[in-house]
């Protein structure tokens, strides 16, 4: 099987949109990947096996044995470890010429991440507190808003990091709402950033994961914390984060 290459690692929020970025890049026919990756987690390949749930999630989306991770995660670099993926997984067709690794909470971690597959490109998608926290919230009704938002502080703390450490050349950072309001021309930035020729029918999802709801990108979703956050709730949030003015939305 030819050599197949690791395109791009996708980060940002649980629930932040990471996902329908996924499903837009999937619709390209020489791209794949399974649900979600995780490995460069790991400081160490053989570490992967022992950070769950990212190691049985993994084994699951790509649908691979645990003998199957032994060869793979024995490889000699991580570059070689996404080839051995693409030729185990019985979910990358022969046609498939990339796959990707998404994985939100590499954001936190990004400068690490990045270290260790240098020159692969990374997109990171944010997305307003309000809308992340109240997705949050709703899978966990007792969500403390501080603790919800000293988490998504973190993640952007693990974002301005690597810009600190010299990584900014390789980020291609996009916001949720600017692909929900301009669909075609942020996506057509993703491509360009990874030099993919971008076609529009990329925005018509075909196969996507449950996770996404509707046929394209749509703007519904993007005030749902309205009818989830209370006024004071949201204030509280906005208060928390009123210094991150690229990561609040308002149309």
């Amino acid at each position: 099987m030819k050599n197949v290459k690791l395109l791009t690692t996708i980060c940002g929020f649980e629930r932040g949109g990471t996902t329908v970025l996924s499903d837009i890049l999937r619709q390209h026919p020489k791209i794949y990947a399974g649900f979600e990756g995780g490995i460069l987690l790991a400081q160490d390949p053989f570490d992967f096996k022992t950070i769950n749930p990212y190691y049985e999630n993994f084994k699951r989306g790509w649908k691979l044995s645990d003998d199957q991770m032994d060869m793979i995660l024995s490889a000699p670099n991580w570059q070689q470890i996404y080839a051995r993926i693409a030729q185990e997984s019985e979910i990358i067709r022969p046609h498939i010429n990339y796959i990707f690794d998404k994985t939100p909470i590499y954001i936190k971690y990004l400068s690490s991440v990045m270290s260790r597959v240098p020159n692969t490109p990374c997109l990171v998608i944010s997305r307003d507190p309000r809308s992340v926290i109240a997705s949050w919230l709703k899978r966990r009704e007792n969500l403390d808003i501080q603790v919800a938002t000293k988490r998504y502080l973190s993640y952007v703390e693990g974002y301005q990091m690597a810009i600190s450490n010299g990584f900014g050349d390789n980020i291609l950072k996009l916001r949720y709402e600017d692909l929900c309001t301009s669909p075609k021309l942020i996506t057509k930035k993703v491509f360009n950033f990874l030099k993919i020729p971008f076609k529009p029918s990329y925005l018509s999802l075909n196969f996507k994961n449950a996770n996404v709801h509707d046929s394209t990108v749509v703007k519904k979703y993007m005030y749902e914390y309205q009818n989830i956050l209370t006024p004071s709730q949201e204030f509280e949030i906005l208060k928390l984060t009123q210094h991150l003015k690229d990561w609040v939305y308002f149309e």
